[in-house]
């Protein structure tokens, strides 16, 4: 699933995470290796290293290859618990094999154990695969947490490689394959074709996994770089005054716009982003993705849907407006907007088939013929104007200032300060018109109440969940969650007091109810020490 604010995340983890903010927070979460003890520390003298039992052996042997060194020299203290010929032996074997690091990088490890005298010393050969400009480019991770950020990196700069130490992880090479592909379809934008995906997985003790991405994108450096330019001057909408339009009219606007300008072609012909913004002629696959970008450009969720219709391989859209889920076909010969557009389940089962288990339930009420009889929104008369103006100049300022970690970065020191000439130049910079500051925390710390009583639910309890699991000091779980990690989220609900006697509870209850709100926004600001205004 796509999440309304994932971008807005994984800045203000970043953020929060990375940045000097005098909390737990700042930790640098780049250490890969548990920490083994020993009997000892090992003794060094100068590049020898004197070890005393098998475990600090293995972690001699293991801090050799994390240096990058090419041989070394280890001592066997006199003392030494164990037999140094065999344990010799399966150290290197362990750490070989059993680090996946060390399982990616290197290609063989040898020995030379020579005895003087009172002890033993063996000379160690490391042989790598890897150079170590490769090596140093590997990005270390404690959890997923940040995953999809990196690979859609990825995709922007055109990488042919990402490799991933991720400490603690339970996918498969299928599963990253599966990510990657996902993340593509959420931001089409990022490559002018989906980019061919194979993974090749190493693993380590303790759920250690490293992942060696490789892309492949069709073309060459140079025709990459210049299709994403043509893709990206595809900007229709530039002239639209997106804020006086709905999520229904938006997206209309995405459609009327596709269907006006790409024909479709058979299945298979060209189904690409590219194919269907610059070269106006694509397959339903193409149409689907282009729908995808032209809604995100309007704020408007969309995901694609991989099914059939009549009976042949198929894509189409679901969009989520004003909190409900509806199919769009754009992807239809000569298409009928009644009978594309704004759809439900019901409507579309007679001639459609998909995984019905991998999508929402889409059951809104709105339909084109509604939306058409509507009268403007300028002729309108809304309703409680004064809170929706509020409210939406709030959302417009908090996505435009988290769109740069500087801008996010300032926000939290200002916000600590209570500077409120400074919120008020950034709120005009942001959103061109001065917010106060008090104001907009009260906005924030309430903002369920303005919500249905589903919202206010999930809020109240992930609320507490993330609360106690902060006086816990399980700050690397909390990350993982505000990040959107679905295995992280779905394990941590069966064992959750709050969560584990709730069925409604599940993965896209958290999504729809929390993460696509700005509650994390709103919990990571309260962890800096800022407090919100009750109501």
């Amino acid at each position: 699933m796509k999440k309304k604010h994932a971008a807005l995340l994984s800045l203000l983890l970043a953020a929060v995470l990375l940045c000097g903010c005098g909390s737990v927070f700042d930790k640098e979460y780049v250490a890969i290796d548990d920490y083994v003890p020993t009997v000892q520390d090992p003794a060094q003298s100068g590049e020898r290293v004197t070890v005393r039992n098998f475990t600090a052996l293995k972690q001699a042997i293991r801090t050799l290859v994390s240096n990058g060194e090419t041989e070394g020299s280890i001592v066997f203290d006199a003392a030494y618990d164990g037999d140094t010929t065999e344990d010799m032996a399966s150290a290197c074997w362990q750490v070989r094999t059993q680090d996946a690091l060390c399982a990616y990088c290197v290609s063989n490890i040898a020995y030379d154990l020579s005895r003087i005298v009172t002890y033993y010393e063996a000379k160690v050969y490391v042989s790598y695969a890897t150079s170590g400009e490769e090596a140093e480019s590997i990005i270390k991770l404690p959890y997923s947490t940040g995953l999809e950020r990196l690979i859609e990196s990825a995709f922007e700069q055109g990488q042919t490689k990402l490799v991933v130490l991720i400490n603690r992880s339970a996918l498969s090479a299928e599963d990253m394959e599966g990510t990657a592909a996902r993340v593509y379809r959420e931001n089409p934008a990022t490559a002018p074709k989906a980019p061919s995906v194979s993974v090749n997985m190493y693993s380590g003790a303790n759920m250690q996994r490293l992942y060696e991405i490789n892309l492949r994108y069709g073309m060459g450096t140079e025709e990459l770089a210049a299709k994403k330019r043509q893709l990206a001057r595809v900007t229709p909408f530039e002239q639209l005054n997106i804020e006086e339009l709905d999520e229904a009219e938006r997206a209309l606007a995405a459609y009327e716009y596709l269907v006006d300008n790409c024909s479709i072609a058979d299945e298979g012909q060209g189904g690409s982003i590219y194919a269907a913004l610059v070269e106006h002629s694509t397959d339903s696959e193409g149409a689907a993705l282009a729908f995808v970008e032209l809604c995100r450009q309007l704020k408007v969720d969309c995901q694609i849907v991989y099914g059939q219709r009549a009976w042949r391989d198929h894509c189409w859209n679901i969009i989520r407006v004003n909190g409900d889920y509806y199919h769009v076909d754009a992807g239809l010969t000569n298409a009928d907007i009644n009978a594309s557009f704004l759809k439900t389940d019901q409507d579309f089962w007679e001639s459609y088939r998909w995984d019905v288990s991998a999508y929402p339930v889409c059951s809104g009420a709105l339909t084109y013929d509604d939306l058409a009889a509507q009268e403007s929104p300028a002729e309108e008369a809304p309703q409680e104007p004064v809170r929706t103006e509020t409210r939406d100049i709030f959302e417009i300022f908090l996505d435009s200032v988290c769109l740069d970690d500087a801008l996010l970065t300032y926000l939290i020191d200002i916000l600590k300060r209570r500077s409120e000439p400074e919120f008020a130049k950034l709120s005009h910079a942001a959103a061109r018109t001065e917010l106060k500051l008090d104001d907009f925390l009260a906005w924030l710390g309430n903002m369920e109440l303005l919500a249905g009583e589903d919202e206010q639910a999930c809020a109240a309890i992930m609320d507490k969940c993330l609360y106690r699991l902060e006086q816990e000091g399980e700050m690397e779980l909390i990350a993982a969650l505000l990040s959107g990690d679905e295995t992280t989220f779905k394990l941590f609900r069966t064992q959750a007091p709050e969560l584990v006697h709730l069925p409604d509870a599940t993965y896209e209850w958290y999504c729809r109810h929390y993460l696509d709100r700005y509650y994390p926004v709103r919990f990571i600001l309260h962890h800096q020490g800022i407090e919100f205004p009750r109501a």
